[in-house]
C-alpha cells in the first residue's frame, strides 16, 4: 500500500480516541471495537509509514512526538472531514452553508438576534452580518 493511502481517517479517529480516553481499551469501548482491533490498526500505520507512534515502554502507552505530531494535525482534517460531511447534509436538505445579510445602519443588529437564534436551532449555517450606510435617491 502507498504511504499516501496508509494514514485514514479511520486510524485517526482510533488515534483521537486513544488519546482522548488515555488507553486502547478505553478507546476501544468509545468505538465500539475491541482493543486488539485497534493495536492491529496501529501497529498496521506505523509500518506503513515506517515511524513509532508509541512509547510502549512504560506502564501506559504514550505518543512519540512524531505520534503527537500526527495527531494534532490529523484532528484538524478529522475536523474538516466532519464539516464537509454537515455542509453536504445541509446541502441536501436546502440550507445555505454561509449567509451573508447586510442591515442598514439605522437598524439596530440586536434587533436579529432573535433570528439568528431561530436560525442556528434549525441550521448549522455560518452567518457574516455586515452593517452599511445606504443612500438612496
Amino acid at each position: 500500500m502507498a504511504k499516501e493511502r496508509a494514514l485514514t481517517l479511520e486510524a485517526l479517529r482510533v488515534m483521537d480516541a486513544i488519546d482522548r480516553r488515555g488507553s486502547f481499551a478505553a478507546a476501544a469501548d468509545e468505538l465500539g471495537r475491541v482493543p486488539s482491533a485497534l493495536s492491529y490498526t496501529m501497529q498496521k500505520l506505523e509500518e506503513e509509514l515506517d515511524v513509532v507512534l508509541f512509547d510502549r515502554s512504560g506502564h501506559r502507552t504514550k505518543f512519540t512526538n512524531v505520534g503527537r505530531m500526527l495527531l494534532e494535525r490529523g484532528r484538524v482534517l478529522l475536523e474538516a472531514a466532519d464539516k464537509l460531511t454537515t455542509d453536504a447534509e445541509a446541502l441536501a436538505r436546502g440550507w445555505e452553508t454561509h449567509l451573508t445579510i447586510v442591515t442598514e445602519a439605522l437598524v439596530p443588529t440586536p434587533a436579529f438576534f432573535p433570528l439568528i437564534d431561530k436560525l442556528a436551532a434549525k441550521a448549522n449555517t455560518q452567518l457574516a452580518i455586515i452593517t452599511e450606510v445606504l443612500a438612496g435617491a
